[in-house]
Parts: C-alpha cells; sequence; structure tokens
C-alpha cells in the first residue's frame, strides 16, 4: 500500500471544520470488527463530501486573483472537480453508486491541473462492480485516493507560495488530508 503524504513530520492532522458531513473525516474511521462495505461506503462518501467542500472553499479564496496569479482558467476547472468530488460524496452516502461513479469518473477530468486524472482510476473501478465496494477491489481505491490526496498537497504547495493564495492552499491541503484519510479506510 501507498504511504500516506506526511504533512508534518511530527503526524499532526488538523480538526477539520464541525458539521455533519465532516464528523466521519476527522480522521480514518476506526471499525470495532471488519468493516461492511455499506459502512466504509458511508465513511468514503463523508470524506469525499469533505474534500469537495474543501475544494470549493479555495476556489472562493481564490475569486478575483487568478488572473493576477496566472491560474484564472484553472480556478474554474477546480470549482467543477470540486462540485464533482462533493456530489459523489453526497451520491455515497444516499446510497445512489450509479450517480457517484459518474460524479467521481467527471471529477476525474475536471481538475486535471490540481489532480491527474489517472489517479481516481482505482476509485472509478470501485463503483463498477455489481456487489457494492467488493474486498479486492480495496486496495486500488485506495491507492487512488492516497494519490489524489498527494496531489491535492503539491497544488496546495504551488499555492502557497502565492502571497494572495495562502488561505487557498489551506483548503486544498485540508481536502488533501480528507482524500488521505477516505484512502485508509480501506487498508487492512
Amino acid at each position: 500500500a501507498v504511504a500516506a503524504p506526511a504533512l508534518r513530520p511530527d503526524g499532526w492532522r488538523p480538526q477539520l471544520r464541525s458539521g455533519a458531513a465532516a464528523d466521519g473525516a476527522r480522521a480514518p474511521l476506526a471499525f470495532a470488527s471488519a468493516p461492511t462495505a455499506s459502512q466504509l461506503l458511508t465513511a468514503l462518501g463523508r470524506h469525499m463530501f469533505v474534500a469537495g467542500e474543501e475544494m470549493l472553499e479555495c476556489t472562493a479564496a481564490l475569486e478575483g486573483y487568478g488572473e493576477a496569479l496566472g491560474i484564472e482558467r484553472s480556478v474554474g476547472s477546480l470549482t467543477n472537480g470540486a462540485i464533482s468530488m462533493r456530489t459523489a460524496g453526497e451520491a455515497i452516502m444516499d446510497d445512489d453508486l450509479e450517480t457517484a461513479w459518474g460524479e467521481v469518473e467527471s471529477a476525474a477530468y475536471a481538475a486535471e491541473g490540481y489532480m491527474a486524472s489517472s489517479a481516481f482510476q482505482g476509485l472509478i473501478d470501485l463503483f463498477s462492480y455489481a456487489e457494492p465496494a467488493p474486498r479486492e477491489a480495496w486496495p486500488a481505491a485506495s491507492d487512488a485516493l492516497l494519490g489524489i490526496s498527494m496531489d491535492l498537497a503539491r497544488s496546495a504547495k504551488r499555492l502557497q507560495d502565492k502571497v494572495k493564495a495562502v488561505q487557498a492552499a489551506a483548503c486544498l491541503r485540508r481536502a488533501a488530508l480528507s482524500l488521505d484519510a477516505a484512502g485508509q479506510l480501506f487498508q487492512p
């Protein structure tokens, strides 16, 4: 399995905002016994919803500065990717896996400047089975989520050096942490 990105050497992870959607995204959930596919999907949906919300916060923080930062066109693509990520999370929590599948595919291509579309493949494949989230798909889903998380963390690092984008970078880091936690759900 891919190691989680180290955002700080001491392992500190910031507390995400409170609220129903964020409750499952503070840290990887610990299950008393082996989680069911339904439990994993609910937790995944929460993490994806939170990541989408954080990505939208990033786009709001960049509003009006995109042209000055030389990223005007990519702010729109990040917005589209964020909406797809959030909608996929909602659909997963609503047990509408067909919609989730389509939204994950949309997110994969919408924000390519921030997340590599190829990184989404294991997550897309998770929804391609007749049985929801079969165990054999977990390692690839975990790798995909951790890869997307690392892409967002790299994007945050690029933004943090731009004076007007510090808040946006923080939002992307929080989105990365949420997807990192989601990736850890599917590890043995």
